[in-house]
């Protein structure tokens, strides 16, 4: 039998992520999709690329999953490159069992050089254990939409 995995409570990306005095989490304003300027042609340099901050939250339960694991976070951009988010060993989790288990608050910014949909793979032990999905688009299609309305 496979080593047990924890269930997911929540994978998001979200505006902000608040924590009241008891630890209860809420995150605010839950998103998949950005808006971002282009940048000229011409400005195509490294420091050109637009970043943009990206706040996310995984709430895992440990259930039958026990012991010491690792949680790593893996981009899938819309060309199908693959880059790793997280540290290179991943983050070190421990599960007790049961209810009991981890919220994991992401924080990074996210160069922008390509629109269109993408995948952000959660790994527990290097095996998927969700996905989460993030569409960048341009910041002048919204601006189109809204004045169509």
């Amino acid at each position: 039998m496979a080593n047990p995995k924890p269930y997911v409570a929540v994978a998001c990306f979200c505006d902000t992520i608040l924590e009241d005095k008891d630890g209860t989490l809420s995150a605010i304003r839950i998103v998949d999709t950005y808006w971002v300027p282009r940048v000229p042609t011409e400005e195509v340099s490294p420091e050109a690329v637009p970043a943009i901050p990206v706040t996310g939250l995984i709430a895992l339960k440990s259930g039958e999953a026990t012991g010491s694991h690792t949680i790593r976070l893996v981009l899938e951009n819309p060309l199908g490159v693959r880059t790793q988010i997280s540290p290179p060993d991943g983050w070190p989790v421990v599960l007790k069992g049961g209810h009991a288990g981890l919220n994991m608050r992401l924080k990074f910014p996210l160069g922008v050089k390509n629109f269109g949909q993408c995948w952000f793979d959660v790994l527990f032990d290097d095996e998927l254990l969700t996905k989460m999905p993030l569409r960048l688009r341009p910041a002048e299609e919204r601006e189109q939409t809204d004045s169509q309305s």
